[in-house]
């Protein structure tokens, strides 16, 4: 038995072996009680029949299944401290960006290996959304809570992030250890060459960016016109939290929690033409 679905992909009922599924790309997946039914008897399937709303529903020896084929989000990219509205991207709007391939090493106690992954780039994923200057923070967020820390968009590039949907050819959905929490997704970098269980991370549900200390109008960039703009605070030209929002006053307090003042358009400049890689006062 064989259905075609909204998306160009095609379903293929087998007997004993479950149900498989080619997506327009050539990649495939298989859905059977290894990794999907509750029972054996669902991997006998007799009929297959795809809807307009997405949904396939399939007949088996254990019964009727449904299969949700265009599902919601699977990565979403939500902006902190700005009016802006979340985006999300289905597994298939994914696929459909331009696609990275490359091998990723990783460690973990059992000792290191190296995965063939196939995916996004998230530092193209983000342009997509229109997020590319280099110094948004940017927090991984994870399906199950784990806190994988904040890092720069320039951090990003540089260790070449990849939103993977494909490992070693195939196309994977992990889970926490009580079973929930499922995420077709994981990031793998470059990272400590590879000595680290931190080059691969799972269960990704997406990520949440901010701008960065420094940057007073939130475009993911901080500039000499963000140093200017606190000088003309300082003076009375302009009130920052009434141009930018009460955010982009913390933003600009780089050099403590006073002011801002003169000290921190000082340490905006020497970021920007590169004397200091980063505001190391806490804010």
């Amino acid at each position: 038995m064989i259905e075609a679905d909204g998306s160009g992909g095609l379903w293929v009922g087998t007997m004993r072996g479950g149900l498989y599924y080619r997506d327009k790309h050539g990649d495939y997946a298989v859905y059977n009680r290894e990794n999907t039914w509750p029972a054996d008897a669902f991997n006998y399937v007799w009929y297959i029949k795809y809807f307009d709303n997405g949904e396939l529903w399939i007949a088996t020896n254990g019964g009727v299944a449904g299969v949700l084929v265009d599902g919601p989000a699977v990565f979403t990219i939500s902006v902190e401290g700005m009016q802006v509205s979340p985006k999300g991207y289905t597994l298939d709007a994914l696929r459909s960006l331009k696609a990275t391939e490359g091998s990723y090493a990783w460690s973990s106690k059992s000792g290191s290996r190296t995965d063939r992954c196939k995916g996004v780039l998230l530092a193209d994923l983000l342009a997509d959304a229109g997020f590319s200057g280099p110094d948004w923070q940017v927090k991984v967020v994870a399906t199950d809570g784990f806190d994988y820390g904040t890092v720069s968009l320039r951090e990003i590039v540089k260790q070449e992030y990849l939103v993977t949907y494909q490992v070693n050819g195939e196309i994977f959905e992990d889970m926490d250890k009580s079973g929930g929490n499922p995420s077709p997704l994981r990031i793998y970098r470059r990272f400590n060459d590879g000595e680290d269980w931190r080059n691969r991370l799972t269960l990704i549900g997406g990520v949440s960016i901010s701008p960065s200390r420094g940057d007073i109008t939130g475009k993911g960039r901080v500039t000499v016109n963000d140093a200017i703009l606190i000088l003309r605070h300082i003076v009375g030209l302009i009130d920052i939290g009434e141009e930018y929002g009460p955010d982009a006053l913390g933003r600009a307090r780089v050099a403590g929690k006073e002011g801002p003042g003169v000290n921190d358009a000082i340490l905006v400049l020497r970021y920007v033409v590169g004397l200091i890689e980063e505001f190391t006062i806490p804010a």
